[in-house]
Protein backbone atom coordinates (compact mmCIF):
# COMPACT_ATOMS: atom_id res chain seq x y z
CA UNK A 1 0.00 0.00 0.00
CA UNK A 2 1.29 3.20 -0.98
CA UNK A 3 -1.60 5.24 -0.05
CA UNK A 4 -1.51 8.18 2.84
CA UNK A 5 -3.88 7.43 6.08
CA UNK A 6 -6.87 9.59 4.28
CA UNK A 7 -6.96 7.25 1.50
CA UNK A 8 -6.67 4.23 3.43
CA UNK A 9 -9.59 5.28 5.67
CA UNK A 10 -11.71 6.08 3.07
CA UNK A 11 -12.00 2.35 1.54
CA UNK A 12 -13.42 1.49 4.81
CA UNK A 13 -15.92 4.35 4.67
CA UNK A 14 -16.67 4.50 0.56
CA UNK A 15 -16.35 0.82 -0.44
CA UNK A 16 -18.14 -0.25 -3.96
CA UNK A 17 -18.15 -3.69 -2.73
CA UNK A 18 -18.19 -5.58 0.64
CA UNK A 19 -17.52 -9.39 1.41
CA UNK A 20 -18.84 -11.35 4.45
CA UNK A 21 -16.81 -13.83 5.24
CA UNK A 22 -18.71 -16.21 7.62
CA UNK A 23 -21.89 -15.18 6.17
CA UNK A 24 -24.57 -17.40 7.49
CA UNK A 25 -27.80 -18.57 6.93
CA UNK A 26 -28.79 -18.67 10.55
CA UNK A 27 -30.14 -15.64 11.97
CA UNK A 28 -28.26 -16.27 15.20
CA UNK A 29 -24.84 -15.91 14.11
CA UNK A 30 -23.51 -12.59 13.21
CA UNK A 31 -22.73 -13.53 9.77
CA UNK A 32 -26.26 -13.37 8.77
CA UNK A 33 -27.15 -9.84 11.36
CA UNK A 34 -23.93 -8.34 9.09
CA UNK A 35 -25.52 -8.92 5.96
CA UNK A 36 -29.18 -7.96 6.84
CA UNK A 37 -27.39 -4.89 8.24
CA UNK A 38 -26.03 -3.86 4.45
CA UNK A 39 -29.03 -5.20 2.85
CA UNK A 40 -31.38 -3.86 5.36
CA UNK A 41 -29.25 -0.49 4.64
CA UNK A 42 -29.94 -0.37 0.91
CA UNK A 43 -25.92 -0.55 0.41
CA UNK A 44 -25.46 0.65 -2.89
CA UNK A 45 -22.77 -1.83 -3.84
CA UNK A 46 -21.95 -5.63 -4.46
CA UNK A 47 -22.23 -7.55 -1.70
CA UNK A 48 -20.55 -11.08 -1.47
CA UNK A 49 -21.30 -13.48 1.33
CA UNK A 50 -18.49 -16.31 1.46
CA UNK A 51 -19.89 -19.20 2.82
CA UNK A 52 -18.47 -22.82 1.58
CA UNK A 53 -21.54 -24.54 2.36
CA UNK A 54 -24.24 -22.11 0.82
CA UNK A 55 -25.57 -20.97 -2.43
CA UNK A 56 -27.42 -18.58 -1.65
CA UNK A 57 -28.18 -16.02 1.64
CA UNK A 58 -30.86 -13.88 2.34
CA UNK A 59 -31.54 -13.73 -1.21
CA UNK A 60 -28.36 -12.81 -2.50
CA UNK A 61 -25.51 -15.30 -3.94
CA UNK A 62 -22.98 -16.65 -2.32
CA UNK A 63 -19.43 -18.02 -2.84
CA UNK A 64 -17.59 -20.46 -1.44
CA UNK A 65 -14.03 -18.74 -0.86
CA UNK A 66 -12.89 -15.34 -1.50
CA UNK A 67 -10.55 -15.96 -4.10
CA UNK A 68 -12.49 -17.53 -6.75
CA UNK A 69 -14.64 -14.07 -7.20
CA UNK A 70 -13.34 -12.27 -10.10
CA UNK A 71 -14.76 -8.68 -9.61
CA UNK A 72 -12.17 -6.41 -6.92
CA UNK A 73 -13.73 -5.85 -3.74
CA UNK A 74 -13.11 -2.79 -1.53
CA UNK A 75 -13.65 -4.05 1.77
CA UNK A 76 -14.03 -7.31 3.80
CA UNK A 77 -15.78 -7.81 7.04
CA UNK A 78 -14.57 -11.49 9.11
CA UNK A 79 -17.16 -12.86 11.20
CA UNK A 80 -15.54 -16.82 11.55
CA UNK A 81 -13.84 -17.88 14.48
CA UNK A 82 -10.13 -16.37 15.14
CA UNK A 83 -8.97 -19.80 14.49
CA UNK A 84 -10.10 -19.51 10.81
CA UNK A 85 -9.38 -16.02 10.52
CA UNK A 86 -5.24 -16.12 9.57
CA UNK A 87 -6.24 -17.84 6.58
CA UNK A 88 -8.93 -15.63 5.39
CA UNK A 89 -6.71 -12.57 6.07
CA UNK A 90 -4.04 -14.18 4.10
CA UNK A 91 -6.96 -14.43 1.35
CA UNK A 92 -7.42 -11.02 1.22
CA UNK A 93 -4.11 -9.78 1.12
CA UNK A 94 -3.87 -12.12 -2.28
CA UNK A 95 -7.55 -11.01 -3.40
CA UNK A 96 -5.81 -7.53 -3.23
CA UNK A 97 -8.16 -6.33 -0.52
CA UNK A 98 -6.80 -3.66 1.40
CA UNK A 99 -9.37 -2.51 4.02
CA UNK A 100 -10.41 -5.65 6.50
CA UNK A 101 -12.29 -5.14 9.38
CA UNK A 102 -12.63 -7.90 12.03
CA UNK A 103 -15.64 -8.74 13.98
CA UNK A 104 -14.12 -11.76 15.77
CA UNK A 105 -13.12 -11.87 19.94
CA UNK A 106 -10.32 -13.77 21.02
CA UNK A 107 -7.02 -11.81 20.54
CA UNK A 108 -4.72 -9.94 23.64
CA UNK A 109 -7.80 -9.79 25.67
CA UNK A 110 -7.97 -13.38 26.21
CA UNK A 111 -3.98 -13.74 27.05
CA UNK A 112 -0.65 -14.73 25.54
CA UNK A 113 -2.16 -16.84 22.94
CA UNK A 114 -4.43 -14.10 21.68
CA UNK A 115 -1.12 -11.65 21.27
CA UNK A 116 0.71 -14.04 19.28
CA UNK A 117 -2.42 -14.48 16.72
CA UNK A 118 -2.42 -10.82 16.89
CA UNK A 119 1.40 -10.70 16.29
CA UNK A 120 0.92 -12.77 12.87
CA UNK A 121 -2.06 -11.05 11.61
CA UNK A 122 0.25 -7.90 11.74
CA UNK A 123 3.20 -9.51 9.75
CA UNK A 124 0.46 -10.70 7.25
CA UNK A 125 -0.93 -7.50 6.54
CA UNK A 126 1.85 -5.15 7.10
CA UNK A 127 2.28 -2.97 3.75
CA UNK A 128 -0.43 -4.75 1.98
CA UNK A 129 -3.72 -3.71 3.96
CA UNK A 130 -5.31 -2.00 6.79
CA UNK A 131 -7.27 -3.51 9.47
CA UNK A 132 -10.14 -2.50 11.92
CA UNK A 133 -10.06 -4.33 14.89
CA UNK A 134 -10.27 -7.58 15.60
CA UNK A 135 -12.73 -7.54 18.06
CA UNK A 136 -15.32 -5.04 16.81
CA UNK A 137 -18.27 -4.11 14.72
CA UNK A 138 -17.45 -1.97 11.99
CA UNK A 139 -18.20 1.48 10.60
CA UNK A 140 -20.83 3.65 9.71
CA UNK A 141 -20.47 6.56 7.19
CA UNK A 142 -23.18 8.45 5.73
CA UNK A 143 -21.61 10.05 3.25
CA UNK A 144 -20.65 6.47 1.92
CA UNK A 145 -23.83 4.93 2.45
CA UNK A 146 -22.04 1.53 4.32
CA UNK A 147 -23.24 0.81 7.49
CA UNK A 148 -22.61 -2.51 9.31
CA UNK A 149 -24.88 -1.28 12.18
CA UNK A 150 -28.69 -2.51 11.65
CA UNK A 151 -30.84 0.62 10.87
CA UNK A 152 -29.68 3.63 10.40
CA UNK A 153 -29.64 6.40 8.27
CA UNK A 154 -27.70 8.29 6.21
CA UNK A 155 -28.26 12.03 6.52
CA UNK A 156 -25.50 14.10 4.37
CA UNK A 157 -26.10 17.20 6.77
CA UNK A 158 -24.95 15.05 9.29
CA UNK A 159 -22.26 17.20 12.11
CA UNK A 160 -21.62 14.19 14.73
CA UNK A 161 -18.69 11.69 14.47
CA UNK A 162 -18.43 8.87 17.07
CA UNK A 163 -15.53 6.60 17.50
CA UNK A 164 -15.67 4.16 20.55
CA UNK A 165 -13.71 0.79 21.63
CA UNK A 166 -16.93 -0.96 22.49
CA UNK A 167 -18.91 -2.84 19.49
CA UNK A 168 -22.13 -2.09 21.77
CA UNK A 169 -21.85 1.79 22.14
CA UNK A 170 -20.66 2.49 19.00
CA UNK A 171 -23.74 1.04 17.89
CA UNK A 172 -26.21 2.40 20.11
CA UNK A 173 -24.79 6.07 20.22
CA UNK A 174 -25.06 6.04 15.98
CA UNK A 175 -28.22 4.60 16.70
CA UNK A 176 -29.52 7.03 19.24
CA UNK A 177 -28.62 10.63 18.16
CA UNK A 178 -29.96 9.43 14.76
CA UNK A 179 -33.28 8.25 16.35
CA UNK A 180 -33.24 11.63 18.25
CA UNK A 181 -32.61 13.42 15.20
CA UNK A 182 -29.31 14.33 15.92
CA UNK A 183 -27.70 12.54 12.41
CA UNK A 184 -24.37 10.59 12.88
CA UNK A 185 -21.69 11.33 9.62
CA UNK A 186 -19.13 8.38 10.62
CA UNK A 187 -19.70 5.64 13.23
CA UNK A 188 -16.47 3.44 14.27
CA UNK A 189 -16.13 0.52 16.28
CA UNK A 190 -12.06 0.15 17.46
CA UNK A 191 -12.13 -2.95 19.31
CA UNK A 192 -8.66 -4.19 19.75
CA UNK A 193 -6.99 -1.78 17.54
CA UNK A 194 -3.71 -3.95 16.28
CA UNK A 195 -3.28 -1.77 13.60
CA UNK A 196 -5.52 1.53 13.22
CA UNK A 197 -6.52 3.19 16.52
CA UNK A 198 -8.10 6.16 17.66
CA UNK A 199 -5.27 8.57 16.84
CA UNK A 200 -5.76 7.52 13.07
CA UNK A 201 -9.55 8.71 13.01
CA UNK A 202 -9.15 11.63 14.95
CA UNK A 203 -6.52 12.55 12.46
CA UNK A 204 -8.62 12.05 9.98
CA UNK A 205 -11.37 13.71 11.06
CA UNK A 206 -9.24 16.50 11.62
CA UNK A 207 -9.13 17.45 8.30
CA UNK A 208 -12.40 15.98 7.70
CA UNK A 209 -14.90 19.29 7.06
CA UNK A 210 -18.17 18.03 7.57
CA UNK A 211 -17.42 16.46 11.58
CA UNK A 212 -17.31 19.26 14.25
CA UNK A 213 -18.44 17.06 17.09
CA UNK A 214 -16.86 14.03 18.11
CA UNK A 215 -18.35 11.55 20.73
CA UNK A 216 -16.11 9.10 22.16
CA UNK A 217 -15.91 6.22 24.20
CA UNK A 218 -12.70 5.05 25.33
CA UNK A 219 -10.87 2.58 27.34
CA UNK A 220 -7.41 3.88 26.76
CA UNK A 221 -4.87 4.26 24.15
CA UNK A 222 -1.34 3.12 22.84
CA UNK A 223 0.49 6.17 21.60
CA UNK A 224 -0.28 8.90 23.99
CA UNK A 225 1.89 11.78 22.92
CA UNK A 226 0.04 10.92 19.42
CA UNK A 227 -2.58 11.59 21.13
CA UNK A 228 -2.14 14.84 23.21
CA UNK A 229 -0.92 16.40 20.00
CA UNK A 230 -3.91 15.48 18.02
CA UNK A 231 -5.84 16.99 21.05
CA UNK A 232 -3.96 19.85 21.09
CA UNK A 233 -4.01 20.45 17.22
CA UNK A 234 -7.76 20.00 17.18
CA UNK A 235 -8.25 22.14 20.11
CA UNK A 236 -10.84 25.18 19.15
CA UNK A 237 -11.38 23.52 15.67
CA UNK A 238 -13.60 20.41 16.72
CA UNK A 239 -15.39 19.22 19.88
CA UNK A 240 -14.45 16.31 21.52
CA UNK A 241 -16.50 14.93 23.74
CA UNK A 242 -15.08 11.83 25.84
CA UNK A 243 -16.52 8.88 27.74
CA UNK A 244 -13.45 7.70 29.33
CA UNK A 245 -13.77 4.51 31.22
CA UNK A 246 -11.35 2.70 33.96
CA UNK A 247 -11.56 5.46 36.70
CA UNK A 248 -11.78 2.49 39.22
CA UNK A 249 -9.81 -0.62 39.94
CA UNK A 250 -13.27 -2.35 38.79
CA UNK A 251 -13.24 -0.90 35.64
CA UNK A 252 -9.64 -1.03 34.78
CA UNK A 253 -9.72 -5.01 35.42
CA UNK A 254 -12.93 -5.40 33.20
CA UNK A 255 -10.86 -2.98 30.31
CA UNK A 256 -7.88 -5.45 30.51
CA UNK A 257 -10.47 -8.59 29.57
CA UNK A 258 -12.57 -6.68 27.01
CA UNK A 259 -9.96 -4.80 24.63
CA UNK A 260 -6.66 -5.20 26.66
CA UNK A 261 -6.32 -1.48 26.15
CA UNK A 262 -3.71 0.43 28.64
CA UNK A 263 -5.86 2.71 30.84
CA UNK A 264 -3.38 5.67 32.23
CA UNK A 265 -4.60 7.13 35.91
CA UNK A 266 -7.52 9.04 35.98
CA UNK A 267 -6.06 12.09 37.51
CA UNK A 268 -3.48 12.54 34.16
CA UNK A 269 -6.78 12.20 31.80
CA UNK A 270 -8.23 15.16 33.20
CA UNK A 271 -5.57 17.45 33.16
CA UNK A 272 -5.56 16.42 29.22
CA UNK A 273 -9.35 16.67 28.99
CA UNK A 274 -8.80 20.61 30.96
CA UNK A 275 -5.97 21.40 28.89
CA UNK A 276 -7.37 21.16 25.65
CA UNK A 277 -11.14 21.61 26.50
CA UNK A 278 -12.40 17.96 26.04
CA UNK A 279 -15.93 17.26 27.41
CA UNK A 280 -15.91 14.30 29.86
CA UNK A 281 -19.19 12.79 29.89
CA UNK A 282 -19.91 9.44 31.72
CA UNK A 283 -22.66 7.70 29.49
CA UNK A 284 -24.25 7.49 26.58
CA UNK A 285 -27.01 10.10 27.29
CA UNK A 286 -24.40 12.51 28.85
CA UNK A 287 -22.61 12.36 25.05
CA UNK A 288 -26.17 12.88 23.43
CA UNK A 289 -26.62 15.74 26.06
CA UNK A 290 -23.29 17.56 25.33
CA UNK A 291 -23.83 17.07 21.41
CA UNK A 292 -27.44 18.75 21.42
CA UNK A 293 -25.85 21.54 24.05
CA UNK A 294 -23.18 22.26 21.78
CA UNK A 295 -24.61 21.88 18.39
CA UNK A 296 -27.72 23.84 18.97
CA UNK A 297 -25.56 27.03 20.71
CA UNK A 298 -23.28 27.66 18.01
CA UNK A 299 -24.85 30.91 17.56
CA UNK A 300 -24.60 32.05 21.40
CA UNK A 301 -23.48 35.71 21.79
CA UNK A 302 -23.93 35.92 25.89
CA UNK A 303 -24.47 33.72 28.72
CA UNK A 304 -27.75 34.99 29.95
CA UNK A 305 -31.00 32.24 30.05
CA UNK A 306 -34.71 33.14 29.77
CA UNK A 307 -36.58 30.30 30.69
CA UNK A 308 -40.81 30.23 29.61
CA UNK A 309 -42.86 27.09 31.05
CA UNK A 310 -45.93 26.28 31.72
CA UNK A 311 -45.91 24.31 34.43
CA UNK A 312 -45.39 26.26 38.15
CA UNK A 313 -43.19 23.24 39.57
CA UNK A 314 -40.61 22.47 36.41
CA UNK A 315 -40.19 26.41 36.18
CA UNK A 316 -39.21 26.90 39.12
CA UNK A 317 -36.56 23.59 39.13
CA UNK A 318 -34.94 24.64 36.15
CA UNK A 319 -34.16 28.37 37.23
CA UNK A 320 -32.69 26.48 40.71
CA UNK A 321 -30.75 24.24 38.34
CA UNK A 322 -29.59 27.05 36.26
CA UNK A 323 -28.20 28.49 39.80
CA UNK A 324 -26.75 24.85 40.76
CA UNK A 325 -24.78 24.69 37.61
CA UNK A 326 -23.79 28.79 37.67
CA UNK A 327 -26.07 29.63 34.59
CA UNK A 328 -26.71 33.16 35.21
CA UNK A 329 -30.45 34.48 34.48
CA UNK A 330 -31.19 37.37 32.41
CA UNK A 331 -32.69 40.25 34.11
CA UNK A 332 -35.70 41.02 31.74
CA UNK A 333 -36.56 44.71 30.92
CA UNK A 334 -39.37 46.57 32.07
CA UNK A 335 -40.54 47.01 28.78
CA UNK A 336 -40.47 43.67 28.08
CA UNK A 337 -42.28 42.56 31.27
CA UNK A 338 -44.85 45.34 30.41
CA UNK A 339 -45.25 43.41 27.12
CA UNK A 340 -45.27 40.35 28.66
CA UNK A 341 -48.19 41.39 31.29
CA UNK A 342 -50.79 42.38 27.61
CA UNK A 343 -49.83 38.83 25.77
CA UNK A 344 -50.31 36.28 28.42
CA UNK A 345 -53.24 35.74 30.87
CA UNK A 346 -53.31 37.62 34.12
CA UNK A 347 -53.83 35.40 36.39
CA UNK A 348 -51.85 32.08 37.82
CA UNK A 349 -48.48 33.72 35.69
CA UNK A 350 -45.37 35.50 36.13
CA UNK A 351 -43.30 37.82 34.11
CA UNK A 352 -40.15 37.30 35.83
CA UNK A 353 -37.62 35.49 34.90
CA UNK A 354 -38.63 32.59 35.30
CA UNK A 355 -41.79 33.25 32.95
CA UNK A 356 -44.78 31.29 33.84
CA UNK A 357 -47.70 31.16 31.28
CA UNK A 358 -49.92 29.05 33.54
CA UNK A 359 -51.75 26.14 32.80
CA UNK A 360 -53.61 27.79 30.08
CA UNK A 361 -50.65 26.95 27.53
CA UNK A 362 -52.62 23.59 27.67
CA UNK A 363 -55.89 25.15 25.95
CA UNK A 364 -53.73 27.75 23.71
CA UNK A 365 -50.34 27.14 22.65
CA UNK A 366 -49.86 29.82 20.79
CA UNK A 367 -48.72 31.48 23.70
CA UNK A 368 -45.51 30.33 23.72
CA UNK A 369 -44.77 31.71 20.30
CA UNK A 370 -46.50 34.96 21.69
CA UNK A 371 -44.21 34.98 25.37
CA UNK A 372 -41.03 33.31 23.68
CA UNK A 373 -40.78 36.30 20.69
CA UNK A 374 -41.00 38.79 23.54
CA UNK A 375 -38.02 37.17 25.26
CA UNK A 376 -36.05 36.26 22.41
CA UNK A 377 -36.11 40.17 21.75
CA UNK A 378 -34.86 41.63 24.80
CA UNK A 379 -31.07 42.59 24.90
CA UNK A 380 -30.29 40.87 28.05
CA UNK A 381 -31.50 37.07 26.99
CA UNK A 382 -28.74 35.09 24.85
CA UNK A 383 -30.58 31.72 25.08
CA UNK A 384 -34.19 30.66 25.69
CA UNK A 385 -35.19 27.58 27.54
CA UNK A 386 -39.27 26.33 27.21
CA UNK A 387 -39.53 23.72 29.23
CA UNK A 388 -42.75 21.23 30.64
CA UNK A 389 -45.13 21.61 27.74
CA UNK A 390 -48.37 20.47 28.29
CA UNK A 391 -49.40 19.11 24.93
CA UNK A 392 -47.74 18.33 22.11
CA UNK A 393 -49.59 19.09 18.38
CA UNK A 394 -49.07 20.34 15.42
CA UNK A 395 -50.04 24.29 16.48
CA UNK A 396 -47.45 23.71 19.13
CA UNK A 397 -44.66 22.75 16.85
CA UNK A 398 -45.92 25.46 14.33
CA UNK A 399 -45.31 27.90 17.24
CA UNK A 400 -42.38 27.23 18.10
CA UNK A 401 -40.44 26.66 14.64
CA UNK A 402 -41.82 30.44 14.19
CA UNK A 403 -39.38 31.47 17.22
CA UNK A 404 -36.64 29.95 14.94
CA UNK A 405 -37.22 31.82 11.77
CA UNK A 406 -37.36 35.28 13.73
CA UNK A 407 -34.69 34.48 15.61
CA UNK A 408 -31.06 33.02 16.00
CA UNK A 409 -30.62 32.99 19.42
CA UNK A 410 -30.18 29.39 20.72
CA UNK A 411 -33.54 27.77 21.94
CA UNK A 412 -33.78 24.74 23.66
CA UNK A 413 -36.81 22.56 24.75
CA UNK A 414 -36.77 20.83 27.99
CA UNK A 415 -39.21 18.16 27.96
CA UNK A 416 -39.44 14.79 30.14
CA UNK A 417 -41.98 12.72 27.66
CA UNK A 418 -39.42 12.66 24.44
CA UNK A 419 -39.57 8.97 24.23
CA UNK A 420 -43.70 9.48 22.82
CA UNK A 421 -42.69 12.00 20.71
CA UNK A 422 -39.92 11.66 18.73
CA UNK A 423 -41.54 12.31 15.27
CA UNK A 424 -42.83 15.99 15.99
CA UNK A 425 -39.40 17.11 18.23
CA UNK A 426 -37.19 15.98 14.97
CA UNK A 427 -38.71 18.58 13.65
CA UNK A 428 -37.43 20.77 16.14
CA UNK A 429 -34.23 19.19 15.61
CA UNK A 430 -34.03 19.92 12.21
CA UNK A 431 -34.67 24.11 12.73
CA UNK A 432 -32.19 24.22 15.13
CA UNK A 433 -33.94 24.00 18.39
CA UNK A 434 -32.65 21.79 21.05
CA UNK A 435 -34.32 19.15 22.46
CA UNK A 436 -33.46 17.70 25.89
CA UNK A 437 -35.09 15.45 28.49
CA UNK A 438 -34.65 16.78 31.97
CA UNK A 439 -33.16 20.31 33.27
CA UNK A 440 -31.46 18.72 35.94
CA UNK A 441 -29.79 16.54 33.32
CA UNK A 442 -29.10 18.65 30.58
CA UNK A 443 -28.53 22.08 32.50
CA UNK A 444 -24.83 20.46 33.25
CA UNK A 445 -24.17 20.61 29.48
CA UNK A 446 -25.57 23.61 28.73
CA UNK A 447 -23.03 24.88 31.26
CA UNK A 448 -20.36 23.76 29.49
CA UNK A 449 -21.00 24.75 25.72
CA UNK A 450 -21.80 28.23 27.60
CA UNK A 451 -18.03 28.73 29.30
CA UNK A 452 -16.58 26.72 26.16
CA UNK A 453 -18.64 29.60 23.84
CA UNK A 454 -18.36 32.73 26.57
CA UNK A 455 -15.34 33.43 27.54
CA UNK A 456 -16.29 34.80 30.85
Amino acid sequence: MKDDLKSQINKFFYPKSVAILGASRSPAKFGNLFLRAFLTNEFPGNIYPINPKADEILGVEAHKNLIDIKDPIDLAIITTHPAENIKLVKDCVKKGIEAIIIFSAGYAEIGEAGREREKELLSIIKGKARVLGPNCVGIHSAPGRVSSFPATSFDLDAEVAIISQSGYLTSLLTRTLTLRGIPVTFGVSLGNSIDLNICDFLEYFKAENNTKYIGIYLEGVSQGQRFIKLCKEMKGKKQLIIWKSGRTNIGKKAISTHTASITGEDKIWNAIFNQYSIFRVNSAEEILNQVIALQFSETMKGPKVGILGSQGGLTVTTAENCEFYGIELAKLTDETKEKLRKAIPEFGTSVNNPVDISIAAAMNSKLYADAGKIILKDQNVDILLINGTWMIDSLFIKYLLSLRKENDKPIFLIEPSIPERLRSYKKLLNNKIGVSFTSFSFLRFLKSAIDSKIKI
